[in-house]
């Protein structure tokens, strides 16, 4: 069957009627091989055939259901009647042809027409034409009595991408609720809580745009259930003027030009206030965010209240102060005075911080003087507050503190250097303290403590030099050329993954240290020593059985260096450094 795909077989209907009768063969393997066969040569008279054998697997074999939906986009790819047939499995009854007809219609749009045939080449504008408004009806599937069927239509529309199906899925964001008792039916949010499906129908009101796509996200993000959907809504709408260049779902490019943010703005105005009263600390925030990025300057009077709410978390109040001193509203001068009269060290230090842009003296003594009585993570946020001040004093205060840095908590140590050196004031501290901690442990131990674990563990997963995932394994996700790090913290402090990463080669981990073994024989064994018992070394190799040697047998015994990076520490920054320590040093 497999020969019968080959173009230099003669291939007719009767060649189709024939083979496709070995479709109810009972061994699936043969099935899967005529289905295959039938696609590669585009018989259109074989959808009966496919029709039927979907029918008898019924989703079953997922194998079958994957070569009938290349057989039926292959056929139609051949054929202009090809795509008419494709249509009339839409609405048939069984689910598993519902779902090969969205699949195969899918990858209309993927290739064009295969074959060298000079008829399917002068064809192609009219196949092209008659191709993408077969895709078109892929949109019947968003409405579905299957909600799988539904969301691989999302996905369809929103990854293959079907530019033309994008409306009809924004339009499935908000919709007509289902009546209930005697209330009138009302336009409101989708219920469903198929995640996938949810963040393709945002997605697909961002790409549209207008008044109906802004209004459909801030209605979404104003009266929706799913807090981490209405958070995404928020992002795409702070981020609606300047869209990102790359897809939010599929992450390919696909760029959309700025354009203005009046649609926004209006939408985001209209649910200000619902939203700034929400208790969903992560909704407030990216509500702040998004109405600074939107300008919307009307919306002052809620962040203010945001801001005054001493019952409001911190992040909260933090976040509505600094979307009123981007908006520069009148209120935001109420703002200053209300945060710097606050008994919150966090909100003190930020209204310091942007006063400092105005009057650095002044900001740098209101900063200077919370220092005191400030804790470790409100030292952090004072320093750093510091060095954007641009005041002598703020040098001086920073000099001082470098000069006597051991005295000061160590999760802000890194915060006073980097604000140090921001001053010449504080220079020549500096200096002297990086000379007098010139050993390579010395110098990186203000990394130890006060990172951000999230921060760490996007670096350990991501950083594209670090690469630290590839060579160790976290819950069983990573590699094998290093020490498994899932509950490395148990059994190791900080101290011990600082030096493992600046200092690699002292203390390589029990089971990984590269031996090379001159034998007294005159022969040389090398490999990783997974274990020294009784005499007896024992040796691994990949892809190569273990090998035991005896130390009375070995002349001679050399270590070669860790596989890990030997200058890593400086390939990355102290504070990369400090996070990844943070996330390892959860791994408990």
């Amino acid at each position: 069957f497999k020969q019968l795909a080959g173009y230099r077989v003669v291939w007719t209907q009767g060649t189709t009627e024939a083979v496709a009768k070995h479709l109810k063969d009972k061994s699936p393997k043969v099935r899967f091989a005529i289905t295959l066969a039938i696609a590669e040569r585009g018989d259109e008279t074989a959808f009966p055939y496919i029709l039927a054998m979907l029918k008898e697997n019924d989703g079953n074999d997922l194998y079958l259901q994957h070569a009938a939906v290349v057989a039926l986009s292959k056929i139609a790819h051949q054929h202009r009647r090809g795509l008419s047939e494709l249509a009339g499995f839409i609405k048939d009854e069984s689910k598993a042809v519902r779902l090969a007809a969205l699949l195969a219609l899918r990858h209309l749009g993927e290739t064009s027409p295969t074959g060298n045939r000079a008829d399917l080449v002068q064809a192609y504008p009219q196949w092209k034409e008659a191709s993408v408004k077969a895709q078109e009806q892929i949109t019947v599937f968003l409405t579905d009595n299957d909600p799988a069927l539904v969301r691989e239509a999302a996905i369809a529309i929103n990854d293959a991408p079907i530019p033309s199906a994008l409306p009809a899925l924004a339009k499935r964001l908000i919709i007509k609720q289902p009546e209930g008792g005697n209330a009138p039916s009302q336009v409101g949010p989708n219920p469903t809580a198929d995640e996938p499906f949810l963040i393709r129908a945002l997605n697909a009101n961002f790409r549209v745009g207008g008044t109906d796509g802004a209004n459909s996200l801030a209605t979404y993000a104003a009266r929706a259930k799913n807090e981490g959907i209405r958070v995404i809504a928020l992002n795409m709408l702070a981020h609606w003027a300047k869209p990102p260049q790359r897809d939010y779902i599929t992450g390919t490019f696909r760029p959309l030009p700025e354009r203005s943010a009046v649609d926004a703005a209006f939408q985001l105005n209209l649910v200000a206030a619902d939203l700034l009263a929400s208790p969903s600390e992560k909704l407030i925030i990216a509500t702040c965010e998004a109405l600074a990025a939107n300008d919307v300057k009307t919306s002052s009077t809620h962040l203010l209240a945001v801001l005054r709410n001493e019952k409001a978390s911190q992040k909260s109040r933090l976040a509505a102060l600094d979307a009123l001193a981007k908006l520069a509203t009148p209120e935001f001068e109420t703002a200053l005075i209300i945060a710097g009269a606050d008994a919150n060290t966090a909100l003190k230090t930020a209204a310091s911080k942007l006063m400092g842009k105005r009057t650095p003296d002044l900001a740098a003594t209101q900063l200077i003087a919370a220092w005191t009585s400030a804790d470790a993570a409100q030292k952090q946020d004072i320093a750093s507050a510091l060095g954007e001040t641009k005041s002598a004093k703020a040098g001086e205060f920073l000099a001082k503190l470098t000069g006597s840095l051991a005295k000061e908590p160590g999760e802000a140590q890194l915060e006073i250097l980097e604000a140090a050196a921001k001053h010449d004031g504080a220079k020549a501290a500096l200096a002297a303290y990086e000379k007098a901690n010139a050993e390579p442990l010395a110098k990186f131990r203000v990394a130890l403590t006060g990172g951000d674990k999230d921060a760490g563990e996007k670096l350990f997963k991501e950083h594209p030099v670090a690469a630290c995932l590839r060579c160790h394994k976290i819950a069983n996700s990573g590699g094998d050329a290093g020490p498994d790090l899932t509950d490395f913290a148990k059994t190791h402090d900080r101290a011990y993954i600082l030096e493992s990463i600046v200092n690699v080669n002292p203390k390589i981990a029990p089971g990984f240290q590269m031996v090379i073994l001159t034998m007294k024989d005159g022969g040389v064994k090398a490999g990783t020593l997974k274990s020294e018992e009784n005499g007896v070394l024992t040796l691994a190799n990949p892809g190569m059985p273990a090998e035991q040697v005896k130390a009375a047998d070995i002349a001679k015994r050399d270590n070669a260096p860790s596989g890990m990076l030997p200058n890593l520490a400086d390939l990355l920054t102290r504070r990369e450094l400090r996070d990844i320590i943070e996330y390892v040093s959860s791994l408990k």
